[in-house]
């Protein structure tokens, strides 16, 4: 049981960071687009 819920945080904590990169990679673009623009 304490290995299931182990694992399911763990799975959590993989879909968080993989939405974390995702939001970093979207806010560099963001940044490099405007910079690419003045």
């Amino acid at each position: 049981m304490a290995g299931m819920v182990a694992g399911n945080s763990l799975s959590r904590l993989k879909q968080q960071r993989q939405w974390h990169e995702r939001w970093l990679c979207n806010i560099e673009t963001r940044v490099r687009m405007s910079l690419r623009v003045y």
